[in-house]
């Protein structure tokens, strides 16, 4: 009966290992939430930026919805065809 009830509090739901594995689980969520916190800061200064700079806007605008201002000059380039792709793998390999 004792070595039951030994066994139970060890190997058991409320028992010495389950309370073990949720210390190490609220440790790992602690470092979650360190992370996230720290990542939450960055994103609020990020946005506080965009607020206060125009020019941190128009290069994000820029970037992510590829904005052109009023007489700039886009190039777009095609991706080289197989002629072009035998041209260049036919040249001679620089030391």
């Amino acid at each position: 009966m004792i070595g039951g009830l030994l066994v139970s509090s060890i190997v058991g739901t409320g028992g010495l290992l389950h309370v073990w594995r949720l210390r190490a689980e609220r440790g790992a969520l602690g470092e979650d939430v360190f992370a996230l916190l720290h990542k939450n800061d960055g994103l609020r200064r990020k946005i506080l930026g965009l607020r206060r700079s125009d020019r941190q806007l128009e290069r994000l605008a820029r970037q992510q919805l590829g904005l052109v201002r009023d007489g700039e000059i886009v190039y777009r380039f095609r991706a080289s065809d197989e002629g072009g792709a035998a041209a260049a793998t036919s040249r001679p390999a620089l030391p």
